[in-house]
């Protein structure tokens, strides 16, 4: 730990309001250490230098705020990256010893916006608010937003909006890919103070939450590798490439089997007793002695052999080998976690995060993230992990089942989750789900508030032949009184739930237009 901290907790309905008392305890040799190996001039890729000159400006205006007594509110998105991106910002205002507080929302509303809006508040708006640039040019004190995003941007209203806006999509950047929003936090952190390169883990976590890795090589490219180089150059991270298995350290090996979701294995992802027959037929031990082996204790052949069979078996079910590659990729290691724990490895630290937002335990992934290790949050959220595998599982299963729910059309592929998928778990289904087709998938589910959720992926080979499935669904949305956008290969909407049919032939046209 670079500084000795006291701090509490407190989670009021969807706040989390961090009071804290820290004193510096400066371990002067590793941090001359840390800060001769990188510093804020370490990102000096010229790709990269209009994001840096941006997030660069962005600290510099939290700074001045700070001096002038400022109290700010941070409010993040609820997925993984999301939460890591509010961590980032709060830990960061921590250790400036400014009021703050950090605010999880499961979308961007004008309202509580403006609830968070007093003249002595700074408002920083993390992983959102780019696609809502129109709405946030039009309300009083505009000029004290922040908004660090990663999401395509309102372009018609970036001369509008009197604040800082950092988005990679400025610079010629892929929000999708290049970096995540945690990401574009993490660099404005570091500016902040050079000690926050402790926080790129938190950065890698969330863009592996945000699938940034679900590429050919199934590891991170773009920004995302210098956030990476920074966290392995501060012995804070190491890389693993092999079969990527969930629960490397923590399952035993037919339970991470099982666990695998992305890609999604038929007959085997949540299902354990055929995961172990699967491992039992292709010969591979389950138990060394009386103990059970987990994916970590595999030897080189033992995990060659494992992933030939399950390459052969998903071939056989008519997965397509694009999909079937996302079982080798990197893995990335956080050393300074305890092992043996689902925070140890970046994707599993990403679906604990992601755990505690899609099921409303928003504090809890907070605190997580900023650094609380104490025995009763973590068997909270280890039990909210193990919750929220088996209700994506059941999902994922009743979906494929039932062809009333999984609807294959010329244009794109129907998932309908009413009445049956929540509205925070429908982007993880839409995900998972997404990556057994070559057409986009529209999944949508109606919501407390008597709307209807969409999310859209749509793959990558049709959006590198010009598929731009945010544009779709802003235009879509905005042709039914609603509101869409997000990214290129992955995005959502809001819409009126009587507009619903009205909308898919929209994207329907939308996606034959040449």
């Amino acid at each position: 730990m670079l500084f000795k901290q006291a701090e509490s907790y407190a989670i009021l309905d969807r706040y989390l309001i961090i009071q804290k008392t820290y004193v510096r305890r400066l371990l002067i040799g590793r941090i001359r250490g840390i800060l001769n190996k990188s510093s804020p001039n370490a990102f000096k890729d010229e790709r990269f230098q209009g994001l840096v000159d941006a997030a660069r400006e962005a600290a510099e205006f939290i700074d001045e705020k700070s001096s002038e007594g400022l109290f700010f509110v941070v409010l993040c998105h609820i997925d993984c990256d999301g939460l890591a991106s509010g961590a980032i910002v709060g830990k960061a205002l921590m250790r400036m010893n400014v009021p703050f507080q950090v605010r999880a929302v499961k979308q961007f509303e004008e309202a509580v916006l403006r609830e968070c809006f007093e003249e002595s508040r700074v408002i920083i708006l993390t992983d959102m608010g780019s696609g809502n640039l129109d709405v946030i040019s039009k309300i009083d004190g505009g000029e004290r937003v922040v908004v660090l995003d990663h999401h395509q941007p309102m372009l018609e209203y970036i001369k509008k909006f009197k604040g800082i806006h950092v988005n990679p999509h400025l610079f010629g950047l892929n929000g999708a890919s290049d970096i995540s929003g945690s990401g574009v936090s993490y660099i404005m952190a570091k500016f902040l103070n050079p000690l926050n390169i402790d926080l790129s883990p938190l950065a890698v976590v969330g863009a592996v939450g945000d699938m940034q890795n679900k590429n050919e090589e199934r590891r991170l490219i773009g920004f995302n590798e210098a956030i990476v180089r920074d966290a392995v150059e501060s012995s804070l991270l190491k890389i693993e490439r092999g079969l990527m298995l969930s629960g490397r350290e923590t399952k035993r090996l037919h339970e991470a089997l099982a666990s695998m979701l992305t890609p999604f294995i038929p007959g085997i992802s949540g299902e354990e007793d055929k995961a172990l027959a699967f491992l039992v037929s292709i010969d591979i031990p389950v138990k060394t002695g009386q103990f059970w082996r987990t994916p970590a204790d595999l030897t080189k052949d033992e995990e060659e052999k494992l992933l030939n069979n399950l390459t052969a078996y998903m071939a056989s079910k008519g997965i397509a080998q694009e999909e079937i590659m996302q079982l080798v990729g990197e893995s990335y290691i956080l050393v300074n976690e305890q092992r043996f724990t689902p925070l140890r490895e970046c994707r599993e630290y990403s679906a604990l995060l992601n755990a505690c937002g899609r099921l409303g335990k928003y504090g809890l992934g907070i605190a997580i993230a900023m650094g609380d290790r104490s025995r009763n949050t973590l068997n909270e959220a280890y039990a909210t992990l193990d919750a929220y595998r088996r209700s994506l599982a059941t999902l994922m299963n009743e979906v494929v089942r039932n062809p009333s729910r999984l609807i294959n059309t010329d244009e794109f592929i129907i998932v309908n989750g009413s009445g049956l998928i929540p509205e925070t778990l429908l982007s993880t289904v839409a995900s998972i789900l997404s990556s057994n087709y070559i057409k986009p998938l529209i999944a949508f589910t109606d919501t407390s508030e008597g709307m209807v959720k969409v999310s859209a992926r749509a793959p990558r080979q049709l959006v590198n032949a010009g598929i731009n499935i945010a544009s779709i669904m802003a235009e879509a949305a905005k042709l039914v009184g609603g509101t869409g956008g997000g990214h290129d290969v992955a995005a959502g909407a809001l819409i009126p739930v009587e507009k619903r049919s009205e909308f898919l032939k929209i994207v329907s046209n939308l996606l034959r237009k040449p």
